[in-house]
């Protein structure tokens, strides 16, 4: 399920990006930023590591679930801020537990 890895490396520099992209300002400029970045070296990492080790998705999932609640957290007022950070954080929810839960080898029949 190493695909699912190489779609959050592409949710965390989308992440990365969408400030200028977006041209969002304040609180979500700092928290894409960051996180996209934090999200774009885990995925790396979920890509590179043996096949049966976990551990860097299940980071992953944390940052996510950080990324879709952040906006309230932080007091983000822009729609565009706030979407962002919704979509965003649960395409990179989905695609960790899609990591977590999958199976890296055919099960014997």
């Amino acid at each position: 399920m190493k695909w699912a890895s190489g779609l959050n490396l592409i949710a965390g520099v989308w992440l990365l990006l969408s400030p200028w992209a977006l041209n969002l300002g304040g609180a979500a400029v700092g928290n894409s930023v960051v996180f996209g970045i934090i999200a774009v070296v885990i995925a790396w990492c979920s890509l590179v590591v043996a096949g049966e080790n976990r551990a860097p998705a299940w980071v992953n999932l944390v940052v996510g679930i950080w990324i879709v609640i952040s906006p309230w957290a932080l007091g983000m007022t822009s729609a565009a801020a706030v979407w962002n950070s919704v979509i965003v954080g649960v395409w990179i929810v989905v695609f960790a537990l899609t990591r977590i839960g999958g199976r890296t080898r055919m099960p014997a029949v």
